[in-house]
């Protein structure tokens, strides 16, 4: 899939830089922490987890058909992927996601 710039957040805007068009009819947003929301509603939000200042709770009631969590990378990744599953595990709205390439060692 090549990337159609009419789905990506303006250079600027306060979206969360991996929104990406997930299919024909899916939009996927991912909030970042002390920014303004500039969607509350569609079929998915996805939550880089975890965040001091962006917790699931905050966008627990917005109008997402799903909600999933993605661990948060770096050198904490294998801790913060516990955090993930238990938090999902402990709060059934939400799900985890992976991203499967970072795990298999693909850049």
């Amino acid at each position: 899939m090549t990337r159609d710039d009419s789905w990506y957040a303006p250079a600027g805007s306060r979206c969360y830089s991996s929104t990406r068009r997930s299919s024909a009819r899916s939009i996927e947003r991912g909030p970042k922490a002390g920014a303004p929301l500039v969607q509350t509603s569609g079929d998915e939000l996805k939550l880089v987890f975890p965040q001091e200042d962006a917790t699931p709770d905050m966008y627990a009631d917005l109008g997402f058909g799903h909600f999933s969590l993605q661990p948060m990378d770096g050198t904490e990744r294998e801790r913060n992927t516990r955090l993930a599953l238990e938090y999902c595990l402990s709060h059934p709205q939400w799900s985890l996601s992976i991203q499967t390439h970072k795990y298999l060692g693909i850049p």
